[in-house]
């Protein structure tokens, strides 16, 4: 039976509804076998069976209730770092779409450095009075614009060295709060480029075959229009992850008030049996 144990094909067999020996014992709330379970290298923690649940999505069924072994339970699955179904598919889809990702950032960097390095007009090429070799010849034409033009570039300059920093980092990728750092900073690199794009076209078109100021309104209700989509998914993603936070801490405070339930059983239950128990000298008055 140990070899059986041991033997990685038998460790993580499945019946008809898709059941490891893990799922059943984490069913039937058997915390012993479960400590048994994890402490083999061979075993997988985080198999889904035919309806989709790993292990410690059949410990959070409304089935199972609650009480200090699943507790205990909960505690073991977290030393295993085992993870429920929505979690496994955050990961696949970080892990899924992160070459693009990187794409895509480093594309966003590029353009970012382009702009700051190269701005609309190019570069004085002497040395005059009011300027120098080498100094933008935007930012004596047009200080205020080349002004946004240089922060918007190096935000979504930073913003997007930020984002290949977060997907080499090594972080825990399903987490929640991983995936809204990430919406929003790569948020932030691409409304920076719309901005940049947005500023720089509207200066080198010429004004005597543009009005300049319609030009500019209509580029930036487009942006306008784009940064509310943006705004939306992230407002949504906020209101994910506060959910989860909230879910994590009701369960918290649900299992404490379990424990504490029980603490008050077990305290009343030792009280009762202890005045249950006759008085040396109620013994003795009954035997005269």
């Amino acid at each position: 039976m140990h070899e059986m144990i041991n033997d990685e094909d038998f460790i993580n067999a499945e019946d008809s509804a898709g059941n490891t020996i893990l799922h059943l014992a984490v069913a039937g709330k058997q915390l012993e076998i479960i400590k048994y379970l994890l402490e083999k290298e061979k075993i997988m923690v985080d198999t889904k069976n035919a309806r989709g649940l790993t292990a410690r999505d059949i410990l959070h069924s409304p089935k199972i209730q609650k009480d200090e072994i699943t507790t205990k339970i909960m505690e073991e699955l977290q030393k295993a770092n085992a993870k429920s179904a929505k979690s496994l598919e955050r990961g696949e889809w970080v892990k899924r779409n992160g070459d693009p990702l990187m794409v895509v950032a480093s594309l966003i960097a590029t353009i970012a450095f382009q702009v700051g390095a190269s701005p609309p007009g190019g570069f004085w090429q002497d040395d005059k009075d009011h300027h120098v070799a080498g100094e933008a010849i935007m930012a004596y034409n047009y200080p205020v614009p080349y002004l946004w033009l240089v922060k918007f570039s190096t935000i979504g300059f930073v913003a997007s060295l930020t984002t290949i920093v977060l997907l080499h980092s090594g972080l825990h990728i399903r987490k929640k709060a991983f995936m809204w750092i990430l919406v929003v900073v790569m948020w932030l690199a691409i409304s920076s480029t719309a901005a940049c794009f947005m500023v720089a076209v509207v200066y080198i078109s010429p004004i005597k075959y543009f009005n300049r100021k319609e030009w500019a309104n209509t580029i930036l209700l487009a942006v306008l229009v784009f940064c509310s989509v943006m705004a939306i998914l992230i407002i949504i993603h906020t209101v994910h992850l506060i959910g989860v936070i909230r879910r994590y801490q009701i369960i918290y405070y649900a299992e404490k008030l379990v424990k504490l339930f029980d603490n008050k059983m077990s305290q009343s239950s030792t009280e009762g049996q202890l005045s249950e128990r006759p008085t040396p000298g109620s013994e003795s008055h009954a035997n005269v």
